[in-house]
């Protein structure tokens, strides 16, 4: 720890080690990335985000620090460029980033709008490789495939018949629905 007449600026600049432009930090680590962190006013913050901040800047609301030098460690604000959450995992050289950086499945197919879907946790998904998977899977599993058709063949055929139900209840009532029938008016009151 640093001295309390210290400045931010010395204290950051006292737990580096420059080394063929690089100025790798010293001081505290977070495990998984590498990236320093330093207290400020007894807040702990990432070591390159308040580097940027010092030597450049205030860092672009919504926008990360990518290193530019793939170093973790290193602090240099020269080696840090913001970009957006997309652009972040795009330029890292991670599993996301190579994985972002793909335009096709791992079959050949394209991933363009009308061939691409999305999963609730933002993952692509290739259509005709989803389409392709279930009808292999249907044929390898006939009977469990017969009883869900079965059981949606069961909804349609319900729906249909509450439709027709609230027609006639329309019709009786002399009230005429354009188009499907309303479904919220089960009574007649008349």
């Amino acid at each position: 720890m640093g001295s309390p007449g210290m400045s931010l600026r010395q204290r950051l600049l006292s737990r580096i080690i420059e080394r063929d432009g690089h100025w790798l930090w010293v001081g505290s680590h977070r495990p998984v990335y590498g990236h320093g962190y330093i207290k400020v006013r007894g807040v702990q913050q990432y070591a390159h985000r308040v580097s940027y901040e010092l030597f450049v800047g205030p860092i672009p609301p919504g926008l990360h620090l990518h290193h530019k030098c793939r170093i973790g460690g290193c602090i240099n604000p020269e080696h840090l460029i913001p970009l957006t959450p997309k652009e972040h995992v795009r330029a890292d050289d991670t599993t996301a980033g190579r994985n972002a950086k793909k335009t096709r499945c791992i079959h050949g197919h394209l991933f363009d709008e009308s061939n691409t879907r999305y999963s609730k946790s933002g993952k692509r998904r290739c259509k005709t490789c989803d389409s392709n998977q279930s009808r292999q899977w249907e044929k390898d599993h006939p009977a469990e495939t017969k009883e869900i058709h079965l059981r949606s063949v069961n909804r349609n055929r319900e729906k249909i018949n509450l439709k027709k139900r609230l027609v006639r209840m329309n019709r009786k009532c002399g009230i005429i629905v354009p188009g499907p029938a309303n479904t919220a008016q089960m009574t007649c009151s008349g």
